[in-house]
């Protein structure tokens, strides 16, 4: 019997960062709903972000750390983006 992709420590992490939560939540239901091809890792959804504060301690928790982000360029409140790419770099992702 097929349990659905093996979320093992071979999956690929991926947290997303956007103002809009409708978006997250989409993202997330997607991974969860696609099986994915056999030949590739799975992919598990870790977390979301709204703010770049909110990136920040995304990125720095120990533990289940995203190996991938998924960054609105324009949050709201006129915040860049790319800013979340400076707390990867400084939570040492």
């Amino acid at each position: 019997m097929d349990d659905g992709p093996d979320v093992s420590r071979d999956a690929i992490a991926l947290a997303v960062v956007d103002d809009h939560p409708a978006i997250a939540l989409a993202i997330q239901a997607a991974i969860q709903a696609e099986p994915g091809d056999p030949a590739t890792p799975p992919v598990r959804f870790v977390g979301a972000a709204r703010t770049v504060g909110q990136a920040r301690e995304l990125l720095a928790r120990d533990g289940d750390r995203p190996d991938i982000v998924l960054c609105d360029i324009q949050l709201e409140a006129g915040i860049d983006g790319l800013d979340v790419i400076s707390a990867a770099h400084e939570a040492g992702a």
